[in-house]
């Protein structure tokens, strides 16, 4: 007996692959399409452009509220006081999912890479802006204290964490 997939609620990302052979200039296209049967090189390379940027996969985790980045969105900013990636505050709370999703890409998802008495990190728009500083007219970036932010995420302002279920296995 052939065993049935599951089903799933979202649909299939689009495809790269499969477009450059349905879509060429030497074959037409599929019937029911709305793509015209001859595609110059020019509108080929826009499309192929448009679809290659539609299918990216959001892949960098920002060090400090967890926020899943586009590759292009995220910033790589140099933070004063981590030494460590359990100092990161969304290491410390989505660590589970962080490993799994980079042993399933094998890409670095969560940025951490010490040097002294900082470290470089993904960071999105808004942790981006809460870190900056300035100190004697240069740009400085410092982890946010917890109880400046509240994220609802069992994280207390002391540091202790206290299982709400997004963060367990």
């Amino acid at each position: 007996m052939r065993r049935r997939r599951p089903t799933t609620r979202t649909p299939r990302r689009p495809s790269t692959s499969g477009w450059s052979t349905t879509c060429s200039a030497r074959r037409p296209t599929r019937a029911g399409t709305n793509l015209p049967n001859s595609l110059g090189a020019e509108n080929q390379k826009k499309l192929r452009k448009h679809l290659a940027h539609v299918t990216k996969v959001p892949s960098c985790v920002c060090f400090q509220c967890g926020f899943l980045l586009y590759p292009d969105a995220a910033k790589t900013i140099k933070v004063r006081n981590i030494t460590d990636k359990g100092q990161c505050r969304a290491y410390r709370v989505f660590a589970h999912y962080i490993n799994k999703m980079q042993r399933t890409t094998g890409n670095t998802v969560f940025k951490c890479e010490v040097q002294g008495t900082a470290a470089m990190v993904f960071a999105c728009n808004y942790c981006v802006r809460q870190c900056l500083s300035k100190e004697n007219g240069q740009t400085v970036y410092d982890q946010v204290l917890p109880s400046q932010l509240d994220f609802f995420d069992g994280v207390r302002a002391d540091g202790s964490y206290t299982s709400i279920g997004i963060g367990d296995e």
